[in-house]
């Protein structure tokens, strides 16, 4: 899913940075196809920033695997990961892919070969290290951020909040948060909430995320 969100993005650096200097002919190229790229995620932009995540708006979607949030009423699943995951991981979305929701559940974290000074570390930072670790590894971040924090449902949580693309042309760039927690009333079981978007403000998170965060449970 990802990946698709960044097809725009990739597409506009490999012809950025794939330029000869006396290719004026392609130089003019990559510049409509840059601003043609801006355009179309300013659309989708505007679009994310319209969502209303209010009573009759809304459709209640997840299951008990992964838990159970609020989306808007024309999101879709999207199933390309859910068998490959064996139903652990569920995505939502709509057509044009302006905001996608990601719903996992984790197992215990693996501790047999971390170092010792990391098995002091609560199961929910392994597995929030464990995102920040993908994100540095597949969407090159120019910011990302990790906030210990609390949820409803959940004492211990951890938020990661990643910007990437091109940090020299933020109108290409996107914003993925992860919401990473063990519930209450599960201490044995770990899930990840996740929110991408090509919004890339910080209001994103009030106006986006936390609509969708805030109405998890573990049964519909």
């Amino acid at each position: 899913m990802t990946k698709k969100l960044l097809k725009s993005v990739l597409l506009s650096l490999a012809l950025t940075t794939s330029l000869a200097p006396t290719a004026i002919l392609a130089e003019e190229q990559s510049q409509q196809d840059n601003t043609s790229s801006i355009e179309s995620i300013s659309k989708l932009r505007e679009e994310a920033k319209k969502e209303v995540y209010n009573e009759g708006k809304s459709q209640r979607v997840g299951s008990d695997q992964t838990g159970w949030v609020n989306v808007p009423e024309d999101f879709k699943e999207f199933t390309k990961y859910k068998e490959q995951n064996e139903g652990r991981l569920l995505q939502y979305d709509r057509n044009n892919e302006d905001v996608v929701v990601t719903l996992e559940q984790l197992d215990a974290y693996p501790r047999e070969d971390l170092i010792e000074f990391m098995k002091k570390s609560s199961d929910v930072e392994l597995h929030a290290l464990d995102k920040v670790s993908h994100v540095n590894s597949t969407l090159t971040p120019y910011f990302i951020e990790i906030t210990k924090t609390k949820l409803p449902f959940a004492d211990e949580a951890i938020m990661i909040q990643a910007k990437y693309g091109p940090n020299d042309n933020p109108d290409l760039s996107s914003q993925i948060v992860y919401y990473v927690f063990a519930p209450n009333d599960q201490k044995d079981k770990y899930y990840v909430i996740s929110v991408v978007s090509y919004i890339t403000d910080d209001a994103f998170i009030k106006n986006q995320v936390e609509p969708v965060i805030k109405t998890w449970s573990p049964t519909k």
